[in-house]
C-alpha cells in the first residue's frame, strides 16, 4: 500500500509540474464554476473532506459512535497527511483558478 501511495504522489507531482493546465482541466473547471449555487451547497461538503476539517470530523463521529481507536487513528492520519501536503505543496507550485482562468466565481 505504501508503494501504490508513494507512486501516486510521484505521478501526481509530475502532473503539476507542467505548466498551466490541461484543456480537460479548464473544461472540468468551467463545468464546476457554472454550477448554481444550490449544486454548490450540494458539493461543498464532499469538497471539504479534503481539507483538514474532513478527516477530524470524520474521527469525531466515530469516536461518537463508540469506534474510539478508529477515530483517533482516521484523525491522526488524516492531521498527518494534510501537514504533509502542505509541506510538500511548495515543490510543485501551481497556478490557482482565479489566476489562470477568465470569469473565475470564488464564492
Amino acid at each position: 500500500m505504501v508503494i501504490v501511495s508513494l507512486a501516486a504522489f510521484v505521478g501526481g507531482a509530475v502532473v503539476v509540474r507542467r505548466a498551466g493546465t490541461t484543456a480537460a482541466e479548464q473544461r472540468c473547471f468551467a463545468l464546476l464554476n457554472g454550477l448554481s449555487h444550490r449544486a454548490h451547497a450540494l458539493v461543498w461538503a464532499p469538497m471539504q473532506l479534503g481539507s483538514l476539517g474532513g478527516p477530524l470530523a470524520v474521527g469525531a463521529a466515530l469516536r461518537a459512535t463508540g469506534r474510539r481507536r478508529l477515530g483517533d487513528r482516521v484523525a491522526a492520519v488524516g492531521v498527518v497527511t494534510w501537514v504533509a501536503a502542505r509541506a510538500v505543496k511548495p515543490l510543485a507550485p501551481r497556478s490557482r483558478p482565479a489566476h489562470s482562468t477568465p470569469a473565475t466565481r470564488i464564492l
